[in-house]
């Protein structure tokens, strides 16, 4: 399998476990909202209701985030060899390695550290578009790409 290919499947496996995580956390915080509607009154049992709904909230938004990365990654053509740097490129730098497509955590694939980028950061923007050769500079930082996949 390739290193591209791994990567990916690993992030995806890693995003859906995230997202598996979530959702019964989710519906852990329903199901104790029904039980505290059940067994409680007052001041108390109102400000538990409230504190349980603006964590449901705040979780969904992650399971949301989550997904959005979840889709993005899936729709990555990871056998796809590019010329130029595009979304599912894997691109050797002077100084450290990247996967171009979403910001994912550092991670050993085949005895390589690849770091996630998005295009949206600084330096997935500089590189979007270059080839092999090529340099570029983020914040004073001058990078060379010495391998393109």
């Amino acid at each position: 399998m390739s290193i591209k290919k791994q990567y990916q499947d690993y992030h995806l496996q890693l995003l859906q476990d995230k997202m598996d995580a979530f959702s019964d956390m989710i519906q852990a915080l329903a199901a104790g909202e029904q039980t505290d509607a059940k067994s409680s009154a007052g001041d108390k049992h109102e400000t538990a209701v409230s504190m349980a709904q603006l964590e449901q909230e705040r979780i969904n938004k992650q399971l949301a985030l989550l997904q959005q990365q979840y889709l993005r990654l899936k729709a990555i053509d990871a056998t796809a060899v590019h010329q130029r740097v595009g979304l599912g490129s894997l691109v050797f730098l002077n100084s450290f390695k990247i996967f171009m497509g979403v910001s994912l955590p550092k991670t050993e694939v085949q005895g390589h550290q690849i770091i996630g980028i998005s295009p949206e950061t600084p330096i997935g923007e500089a590189v979007l578009g270059k080839q092999a050769g090529d340099t570029f500079s983020v914040n004073g930082v001058s990078y060379r790409i010495l391998e393109l996949y």
